[in-house]
């Protein structure tokens, strides 16, 4: 049986110096040599090319963790940017009526005026509250300085904290 092999391989053989052989024995035989180096370069550059790709997507992810790490800081207190925002409001209620609570007080939520948060496990509310205590004034408020412990993922809230400003 004859396989029809390109003029390519002839001329490639003669060019790296070897003697073609003459039979079509001979001629196949040679033809499914030069194919399986073929392929194990080919096999060789693919196995190149998924290892690159491997390596980049691993320092990919490992910069986008950095990334992720950056953004959240850990462990520092970070400005709340909106204080008018309806979960910081109910923080902030959640810190008057408990304290409220604790102290047999007559105190009134009137408004957050400022507040940073903290991750930890959890997140720790740092509010400054305005507060209507009713001895003052009807419109009068003074400021309290609420901390607050919340776990969302368990939809609870502690009171850590709860002092007058200064």
């Amino acid at each position: 049986m004859l396989i029809n092999i390109p003029r390519s391989y002839f001329t490639c053989a003669m060019y790296q110096g070897k003697k073609f052989p003459s039979s079509p024995r001979h001629v196949a035989s040679f033809y499914y040599i030069r194919t399986l180096e073929t392929s194990a370069i080919i096999r060789e550059k693919k196995q190149t090319v998924s290892t690159a790709r491997m390596n980049s997507r691993a320092i990919f992810l490992l910069l986008l963790s950095f990334h992720a790490s950056a953004m959240l800081p850990a462990g520092r207190w970070s400005p709340i940017s909106n204080v008018n925002d309806p979960h910081v409001v109910e923080v902030g209620k959640f810190a008057v009526s408990e304290y409220d609570m604790e102290s047999k007080s007559e105190l009134k939520f009137v408004a957050v005026v400022s507040g940073e948060s903290k991750v930890v496990a959890g997140t720790n509310y740092r509010l400054i509250v305005a507060v209507n205590d009713g001895v003052a004034g009807p419109g009068a408020s003074k400021n309290y300085e609420a901390i607050v412990w919340e776990k969302q993922w368990l939809k609870s809230m502690n009171l850590t904290s709860f002092k007058p400003v200064v």
